[in-house]
C-alpha cells in the first residue's frame, strides 16, 4: 500500500478512537446520572420525569378544563343578600382536582360588571357537583348575568385524590317559623378522617325547578363517625320544602 492511502488509513482509526475515548470518558464521568429532572424518559418512567421511580403525575395527552353546566343560579336571601349556585363539571377519567380557584363576575341590565367575588373547591375524576357561593353583598334584582372563571388546578391522578366514601342518613325538611331547615346526619365510612364534608341543600318549586339553595358545612369527621347538620333557607311562597335534595361534598386528605 502507498504511503498516503496507509496514512489516510491510520489517520482515520486513530480518529475513531480518540472520538471513542471522548465520547466514552463523557458518559462515563461528566454526563450525570439519570434523575426525575433530566428531561428524558429514562429509568423505568412512565413519560419524560414522570411515573415510575418519579413522583411527579404523567397527565395525559388531553387534560379536559373543569367547565360549568348551564348558567349560575342567583337565589335571594333577603333584599340585600343572595346565593350563588353553579353547576360543575370535571370530565376526565383520571384525573381529579385537589383544589382549583374560581371566580365570579356579576352583570347588571347594562352589561356592566357591578361586582367580582373568588373562593377556591376541589372535584374527583367524572364528578359533576355544585359549588355554591354563600350570602354575596348584591341583591337579586340587581344581577343579570353570573360568569363563572377556573383558574390554578392543582390536578392529582384519580387513584391519588379518590372520592371517599360519605353518605346522608335520616334526612328530614320542616318549616319553622319563616325557615325551611333540612336535617340529617353525615355518616363517614371512608378509611380516613374527613376534614371537611359540605352540604348542599336544594329547595325546588311546584314546577320542579330549583328554587333556592344554602349549605353547611360539618369540620373533622372521624371514621365511623356519625355527625348532625342543619341547612337552613328563608321560607318562601314557590318553594315545595318536601321536595328538597341534598347534595355531600367531602375533601378527603
Amino acid at each position: 500500500m502507498n504511503r498516503g492511502p496507509k496514512q489516510f488509513v491510520y489517520g482515520s482509526i486513530f480518529l475513531t478512537l480518540a472520538i471513542s475515548l471522548i465520547f466514552g470518558g463523557y458518559f462515563l464521568l461528566v454526563r450525570p446520572a439519570p434523575s426525575c429532572f433530566d428531561k428524558r424518559q429514562n429509568q423505568g418512567e412512565e413519560g419524560v420525569d414522570c411515573g415510575g421511580v418519579c413522583e411527579q403525575f404523567c397527565y395525559p395527552a388531553v387534560v379536559k378544563p373543569i367547565t360549568k353546566t348551564g348558567d349560575a343560579k342567583i337565589f335571594s336571601i333577603d333584599e340585600r343578600r343572595s346565593n350563588v349556585l353553579v353547576e360543575v363539571q370535571n370530565a376526565n377519567t383520571s384525573l381529579a382536582a385537589k383544589r382549583f380557584e374560581y371566580t365570579l363576575r356579576f352583570y347588571g341590565e347594562d352589561g356592566i360588571q357591578i361586582d367580582t367575588v373568588s373562593g377556591e373547591s376541589f372535584i374527583y375524576a367524572e364528578e359533576v357537583k355544585y359549588v355554591l357561593y354563600p350570602s354575596v353583598s348584591i341583591p337579586r334584582r340587581n344581577i343579570n348575568r353570573v360568569d363563572f372563571e377556573v383558574t390554578n388546578v392543582e390536578w392529582a391522578s384519580s387513584e391519588a385524590f379518590k372520592k371517599p366514601n360519605v353518605s346522608i342518613q335520616d334526612q328530614a325538611v320542616r318549616v319553622v317559623g319563616r325557615e325551611i331547615r333540612v336535617t340529617g346526619t353525615v355518616v363517614n365510612q371512608d378509611l380516613r378522617t374527613l376534614p371537611n364534608v359540605e352540604i348542599v341543600a336544594l329547595f325546588y318549586g311546584t314546577f320542579r325547578q330549583i328554587a333556592g339553595a344554602s349549605r353547611a358545612e360539618v369540620e373533622e369527621v372521624g371514621v365511623d363517625e356519625r355527625r348532625q347538620f342543619t341547612v337552613i333557607y328563608p321560607e318562601s311562597s314557590i318553594i315545595v320544602p318536601e321536595n328538597a335534595k341534598v347534595f355531600v361534598h367531602a375533601y378527603r386528605p
